[in-house]
């Protein structure tokens, strides 16, 4: 410290037209040096050591897994709405699942292996312009998926022994027999957070392979 006053000092203080003014522009000068000499230090960026990683050297650590979730409500949920606007609207104020579906046998369209859960639904009120006129419609989201035995709803239907499938025909209706889709085959709709709540759930039929739709979910 003193090795650095004694180089850095004269340069400042008596070069010609230094005057009583720029000696406190030097104290704070070495001052700076002096603080950061022990940060420099303990990151192994002294004397003899390697450059710290860029990792170590960062003020904030800010990496990790960075999930992005964009569903239709992502606007209101951003930016206030002016007065009057109303194109959403909660369907019911106690915050419960519009439909609960426990216990299904879930094949969800993106290649993951049959897996058991409940498939938990959120519905909206929204506001559509149909031929020139506005109508009120329900919009269903797939709000939550696992062990939901927890959460309240307003239906509740229990799936024990059925399969729960993306909806991909719209023609699709209760008492129809279909085959069931292969589970490694990719959906072009899937069952998942985020995702509409539209799917089918199929009970086995009679015959072998063949499946009878027991609900369709829009």
């Amino acid at each position: 410290m003193k090795r650095l006053i004694s180089i850095v000092g004269p340069v400042l203080t008596d070069r010609p037209g230094a005057s009583k003014r720029t000696r406190p522009t030097f104290f704070v000068i070495a001052l700076a040096l002096v603080a950061a000499m022990p940060v420099y230090a303990q990151r192994g960026a002294g004397r003899g050591g390697p450059p710290p990683a860029a990792r170590e050297a960062a003020a904030l650590d800010l990496t990790g897994n960075w999930v992005s979730v964009v569903v239709e409500d992502w606007k209101w949920r951003m930016v206030t709405p002016k007065k009057g606007v109303y194109d959403s609207l909660p369907l019911n104020a106690s915050a419960e699942l519009y439909v609960l579906v426990r216990n299904a046998t879930v094949i969800n369209g993106a290649g993951v292996p049959p897996y058991v859960a409940d498939i938990g639904i959120a519905a909206s009120r929204r506001v559509r312009d149909t031929d020139g006129q506005r109508q009120v419609q329900i919009t269903t989201t797939i709000d939550d998926m696992g062990d939901l035995r927890t959460l309240g709803s307003l239906r509740t239907i229990d799936a024990t022994g059925m399969t729960a499938v993306p909806l991909v025909n719209e023609k699709a209706e209760a008492g129809q027999i279909v085959d069931l889709p292969e589970w490694k085959t990719q959906q072009s709709a899937t069952i998942a957070v985020g995702q509409p709540g539209r799917l089918m759930l199929l009970k086995p039929a009679g015959e072998p392979g063949k499946y009878q739709v027991e609900l369709v979910l829009k």
